[in-house]
């Protein structure tokens, strides 16, 4: 299953990496913090108010244990798209 969902959140932080940014993210409506990797983008500063679309996945994975086989849900995030609030 996927899910995107876009809101306006603050920035409290952004780390590059190679191919991707690592975001920490505050809901600016009710607090709610995120941290996920996401595309590259450049102007997005820390404490930027920004609007946001965060992709939500979910998959089965197969685990193979000593015992056999188990399922387990695992839940994905990526920073879709980013970009300032214009004001």
């Amino acid at each position: 299953m996927k899910l995107n969902i876009e809101r306006v959140y603050i920035v409290l932080k952004v780390e590059e990496k190679k191919t991707v940014n690592l975001y920490t993210l505050v809901d600016a409506e009710n607090g709610d913090k995120i941290v996920s990797i996401g595309v590259k983008e450049a102007d997005v500063k820390e404490l930027d108010l920004v609007n946001a679309t965060i992709t939500f996945k979910s998959e089965n994975e197969r685990i193979n244990t000593g015992e056999g086989v188990k399922y387990v849900e695992v839940l994905n995030t990526f920073v879709a798209k980013v970009s300032k609030v214009k004001k």
